[in-house]
């Protein structure tokens, strides 16, 4: 992947989009009996669940590593309610956290507790 980005990062810079990486990625998840969740789960579901997968990935990182994480999280707030979006950040704990999104919950902006930087 890296000699990939290396051979085409000219070609990304003119175009302004990367054509390889996790950005890119098609999450399909199989329930039961070949069901998958995205045929069967909103998309708000299907968020939840890709999260949760991040989430383990991280903790087995940084036990791994033994160093801490940087979150980076694009559209968090897209498809997921108040309440998916409270588990979440809860569940971030004291990681740094950095998130893009078009529209910021005014719960969050209510508790004080996040930095907000519009660009």
């Amino acid at each position: 992947m890296l000699q990939y980005l290396r051979e085409n990062r000219e070609r990304d810079i003119i175009t302004g989009h990367t054509y390889i990486g996790p950005h890119l990625d098609d999450f399909q998840c199989i329930l039961s009996h070949d069901i998958q969740s995205n045929s069967y789960l909103s998309r708000g579901e299907n968020k939840t669940i890709l999260i949760g997968l991040k989430f383990i990935l991280i903790e087995f990182i940084e036990r791994s590593s033994k160093k801490e994480t940087i979150l980076l999280l694009d559209d968090l707030f897209s498809e997921l309610d108040a309440e998916h979006i409270t588990s979440l950040l809860i569940r971030a704990g004291n990681r740094q956290l950095f998130i893009t999104t078009q529209n910021i919950p005014s719960f969050l902006i209510d508790t004080g507790e996040f930095s907000f930087y519009e660009i």
